[in-house]
């Protein structure tokens, strides 16, 4: 990777913090803490000002440093728009039901926050974003978001598409859009976008041009992809990145994600032509399972590291695109059609072997597979403490490849595994 890009890391560091349920993303940028501002709690709906009539009415009216507790299980078939900061979750003891669309873009001067969490989008969609020229803070934490429709209008939305940067963190989501959405998850790193996109499940529809996260790059983007479940069966892509013009960098890391079931044509991770004349595109793909696609990664214009990865039941393992730089580090290859392309080095120590999934759509190890212990410890960035399922990353003699982590053994089961093994090899003896 770049030196201006390490330079920027060592400056404002990628500080997340990976535990079951909370991942937490550290300013990238550097800026300094917003002055802290008096805020007022509002419930809705309230048979108090300004909350006593609709919930468009009360998201109107609060200031930008308010906060709205939903306290109905709804639905709720409202439209909501807000122009700012705005912070609206459920209350305690609702989960409540929103059948219309939110829309949040910042537009005015100013720095702004927006913090969605813990709602229900039913026939929905949610669009938040920058368009001004202040710094936004951006959480969508924990919302379940089914049923939106519309084609190419995405069901999650995150723009940075004024002069100002955005500073994105989306957890704990779980997306299930109906089949003519395309994208699923649409950020458009039009200016400065930063953040981490880390443990959320988006089940995909059969379209066979859907993609399940796409990034538009025409300013700089600066992401994490941590511990995403990507499922279904007869969708397009899992990961798309699109420099959509010569301008646009990125520094991408994809680590610990399962894509899985797309098309026989589909594409577990791709990144599209145009590389600048002058930029950085850097990528790191490090300990995803990618599984039943027609191609596993497919990198044009990308300086990029693929450790650890899992890539199995595809057509081919990796496509040569055009203008990489790849670096190839203990990456699984099974079941595939071909592992590359013709000519296409599978880089150090690649493991041909059985990761021995536990089962149909389980992508766990079971013991005897050619993932456990198999992966190069120094392609496992040292934030990625945990697996995709918040268990320890490394257990046993090494780290595992792909997603999951094999548990170790408890030393009691190892002592009774032990102890049959004795007994049958008694047995056996005349």
């Amino acid at each position: 990777m770049s030196d201006g890009v390490h330079a920027r890391e060592a400056d404002h560091g990628r500080q997340w913090s990976l535990g079951p349920g909370v991942t937490l993303v550290a300013l990238l940028l550097g800026l300094a803490p917003a002055p802290v501002q008096s805020q007022v709690l509002h419930v809705w709906p309230s048979a108090l000002s300004p909350c006593d009539g609709t919930l468009q009415a009360c998201v109107d009216a609060v200031g930008p440093a308010d906060a709205i507790r939903i306290a109905s299980n709804g639905p709720i078939d409202e439209d909501l728009v807000r122009d700012g900061s705005l912070s609206l979750s459920a209350a305690t003891g609702f989960t409540p039901v929103i059948t219309g669309v939110l829309t949040v873009l910042a537009d005015t001067p100013g720095d702004h926050t927006i913090r969605i969490r813990g709602l229900t989008f039913s026939g929905g969609r949610i669009a938040v974003g920058n368009r001004g020229p202040g710094t936004l803070q951006l959480q969508v934490l924990d919302n379940t978001i089914e049923g939106a429709q519309g084609d190419f209008t995405a069901t999650l939305r995150i723009s940075a598409i004024g002069t100002g940067p955005v500073v994105a963190t989306v957890t704990g989501n779980r997306v299930v859009p109906e089949i003519d959405v395309e994208p699923v998850i649409l950020v458009d790193a039009g200016s400065f976008l930063s953040g981490v996109i880390a443990d959320n499940v988006i089940e995909m529809a059969p379209r066979n041009d859907s993609v399940a996260m796409v990034f538009h790059v025409s300013g700089a983007l600066v992401m994490d992809v941590v511990r995403n479940r990507v499922t279904g069966a007869g969708y397009g892509a899992g990961i798309r990145i699109e420099p959509l013009d010569d301008d646009g960098v990125f520094d991408l890391r994809v680590l610990g994600n399962l894509l899985s079931g797309g098309l026989e044509f589909g594409v577990g991770i791709h990144t599209l032509d145009g590389r600048p004349a002058d930029g950085v595109r850097d990528l790191l793909i490090a300990h995803n399972t990618i599984d039943g696609y027609e191609v596993g990664v497919l990198l044009n214009d990308a300086d990029a590291e693929l450790a650890n990865n899992a890539l199995t039941h595809l057509g081919f393992g990796l496509v040569e695109g055009f203008g990489d730089d790849l670096a190839l580090r203990s990456n699984l290859y099974f079941g595939n059609q071909s592992n590359a392309t013709v000519g296409f080095s599978l880089g150090d120590d690649p493991v041909l072997g059985d990761p021995r999934y536990a089962g149909p759509g389980d992508f766990r190890l079971l013991a005897g597979s050619a993932a456990i212990d198999a992966g190069d410890p120094t392609g496992t960035p040292p934030e990625l403490t945990t697996d995709l399922d918040g268990q320890p990353r490394v257990q046993g003699d090494g780290v595992d490849i792909g997603a999951y982590e094999a548990p170790e053994p408890s030393a009691a089961a190892a002592f009774l595994a032990a102890g049959g093994a004795l007994a049958a090899l008694a047995r056996r003896r005349p």
